[in-house]
C-alpha cells in the first residue's frame, strides 16, 4: 500500500509538471504570434492595439480589484468615478507598454529622441566616471524608455530585472531589450554579477517598487511594506551616487523621462551613525521618491501589484 501511494504521488507530480510545460508552450506561442503582429504594424499602431486589448482584459481579471483596493487606500478621498478613470488609464498604459517594448530598444537614436523628452536637474552633469552609479526607477509610463535614457550618460548599463515565470517568454523578453544592456536577474544568482558591475563602474538600475518577501519593512504611503534593501545597501557599502528617474507617457508612444540627481549618500542621510539606521533611512527616502511620483501621475503606475502584506488583501 505505501508503495502505491508513492507511485500515485509521483504520477500526480509528473502530470502537474507536464501540464505546466504545455501551458508555458501555449503561452509562448500566443505571445510570439502577438510579437510578430506588433513587429509588422510599427510602434504607434502596436501601442494603440495594446491599449485596446489591455482595457478589454481588465474587465475580467482580479488584478483590477487589486488595483482598486490599492487606489482606495492611497487616495481615500477620490470618488469612485475618478478611481475608475485612473484604472482605465493604467490598463491602457500597461497594454501600450507591453506592445511597445519590442520596438523601443530598436528605435534609432534620432527617433528615440523625437519621442522621449528628457527632463533633468542641473546636477546630472556631476555623474562620476570613476565609480558605478545606482539608478532607482519604477514601473511608470514605459519603464524601458527610462532605462534606455541612461545610455545618454554611460555605455555600461546593468539592469536588475525579475525573471518571468515562463522561461520561454523570459528569453523572448530579454531578446527585445537593448543589446548594450547587461541584464541581471534578481535574487542570489544575480549578486555576483552586480558586484562585477560595480567593479566595472556600470550604471546599475533597479525597479524597487514591487513587493518582496525579503528586504526591509518600510512604510509605503504610511503602511509597512517589504521593500528591496539591496540598492541602498550597495550605495552605502561602496559609497555610490544615486540617480532617481521615471517615465511618464504624454500622448500615444511619446514620453517624458524625469531624472533627478545624482545624490551622494552623505547628501541624503541625516545624522545616522549605525549602519542599519543608515540603510533604513536611505530606503525610506527611496520609497518617498516613488510615493511622490505616484501622487503626481497616479495613472502611470503599475497598481496591480500586491504591494502590501497578504492580510491587507483579505
Amino acid at each position: 500500500m505505501p508503495s502505491n501511494r508513492v507511485g500515485t504521488r509521483e504520477t500526480k507530480i509528473y502530470i502537474r509538471h507536464t501540464m505546466k510545460k504545455i501551458l508555458y508552450i501555449i503561452e509562448y506561442l500566443f505571445v510570439y504570434i502577438l510579437y510578430l503582429i506588433i513587429k509588422i504594424i510599427g510602434i504607434d499602431a502596436a501601442s494603440k492595439m495594446g491599449g485596446v486589448i489591455a482595457r478589454f482584459i481588465s474587465r475580467f481579471t482580479q488584478a483590477t480589484q487589486i488595483a482598486r483596493k490599492n487606489l482606495k487606500f492611497v487616495f481615500p478621498q477620490l470618488p469612485d468615478a475618478e478611481i475608475d478613470k485612473i484604472i482605465t488609464n493604467m490598463w491602457d498604459n500597461i497594454g501600450r507598454t507591453m506592445a511597445e517594448i519590442p520596438h523601443v530598444n530598436k528605435l534609432s537614436e534620432e527617433e528615440f529622441n523625437s519621442r522621449v523628452q528628457i527632463v533633468t536637474t542641473p546636477d546630472i552633469k556631476k555623474i562620476p566616471k570613476d565609480k558605478a552609479t545606482i539608478c532607482i526607477s519604477g514601473h511608470f509610463g514605459n519603464w524601458e524608455t527610462a532605462a534606455h535614457t541612461t545610455l545618454r550618460y554611460s555605455d555600461k548599463i546593468s539592469i536588475v530585472y525579475r525573471d518571468a515565470n515562463n522561461p520561454l517568454v523570459n528569453q523572448m523578453y530579454l531578446s527585445w531589450k537593448d543589446k548594450r544592456f547587461n541584464n541581471i536577474p534578481k535574487g542570489n544568482k544575480g549578486i555576483k554579477e552586480i558586484i562585477e558591475s560595480i567593479k566595472k563602474k556600470n550604471f546599475i538600475c533597479f525597479l524597487p517598487d514591487q513587493k518582496l518577501n525579503q528586504g526591509l519593512s518600510v512604510d509605503f504611503f504610511g503602511k509597512p511594506a517589504m521593500t528591496p534593501s539591496a540598492p541602498m545597501k550597495l550605495a552605502l557599502k561602496f559609497d555610490l551616487p544615486i540617480l532617481f528617474g521615471y517615465s511618464v507617457r504624454t500622448t500615444g508612444a511619446n514620453f517624458k523621462v524625469y531624472l533627478e540627481g545624482p545624490y551622494s549618500v552623505t547628501q541624503l542621510l541625516k545624522d545616522k551613525k549605525n549602519i542599519k539606521d543608515k540603510e533604513l533611512e536611505l530606503t525610506k527616502i527611496m520609497n518617498k521618491k516613488i510615493e511622490d511620483w505616484i501622487k503626481k501621475d497616479p495613472s502611470q503606475w503599475f497598481w496591480v501589484h500586491r504591494r502590501w502584506s497578504k492580510e491587507f488583501y483579505k
